[in-house]
């Protein structure tokens, strides 16, 4: 079980209480947490420090940013299905994150349904997002090809 940090818990009481099912994990600067198009079967809550999400499209594989992630932030949850990961994430500075799989995400979902919600919306926020930055995407030109 992960140790989560006094201050953080009594900011985020829920995220603390299901941290406890998880296991803690330390990332530097640049270290990837998340691969695009890896299994996902887990959710991670950061404790501190700072990540970014961020995915490819397009033939040209262009890098499209989806956001940032602060303490109190999760990500993974849209793997939590088993499907593919369809970002990836990347600790700007040392992190603290906990890692908690599926069982116990779904576990805790049945102790606290009022998170269920919540996170429903996290998903369908993250959803508008990526379909927006989809969007610019396809509104921005095209890179002049080099030769």
């Amino acid at each position: 079980m992960a140790l989560v940090p006094a201050p953080f818990a009594a900011q985020f009481p829920q995220l603390a209480a299901l941290a406890q099912r998880g296991i803690a994990r330390s990332l530097n600067a640049g270290d990837l947490l998340l691969r695009e198009g890896d299994h996902g079967d887990a959710l991670y809550i950061l404790l501190s420090g700072r990540l970014r999400v961020f995915g490819r499209s397009g033939p040209e594989e262009r890098e499209l940013l989806y956001g940032h992630c602060e303490p109190g932030d999760y990500v993974g949850e849209m793997g939590l299905d088993g499907g593919p990961r369809i970002a990836s994430v990347q600790a700007l500075e040392a992190s603290e994150v906990v890692c908690v799989n599926r069982e116990g995400v779904l576990d805790y979902l049945r102790e606290d349904p009022a998170f269920a919600l919540s996170l429903l919306g996290k998903v369908m926020r993250r959803i508008r997002s990526t379909q927006s930055a989809l969007k610019s995407l396809q509104a921005a030109p095209a890179a002049p090809a080099r030769v």
